[in-house]
């Protein structure tokens, strides 16, 4: 769902400037277990698939070359 959207958007929104994605306790696999604390961004990606690692990379490579930013909000802690 996600890739249709701003795979639509993007070549229409001629004043875009900002992307921003959000993802849950997966993302760091906190959904399985405990998980290295502090998570930060250049950690290793928790060893399997994930929608929000394909969220991630498609909005990485269709950003590049283009004038607007993005962003994503991660979890800090599992609840």
């Amino acid at each position: 769902m996600f890739p249709n959207l701003v795979d639509t958007l993007v070549p229409s929104a001629r004043h875009l400037a900002h992307v921003h994605v959000g993802s849950g306790d997966k993302n760091y696999g906190l959904d399985v277990g405990p998980s290295v604390t502090p998570a930060r961004e250049d950690h290793l990606r928790f060893p399997r698939e994930s929608f929000y690692y394909q969220q991630e990379d498609h909005i990485r490579a269709l950003r590049e070359g283009r004038p607007w930013s993005w962003s994503t909000a991660r979890p800090t802690e599992a609840m």
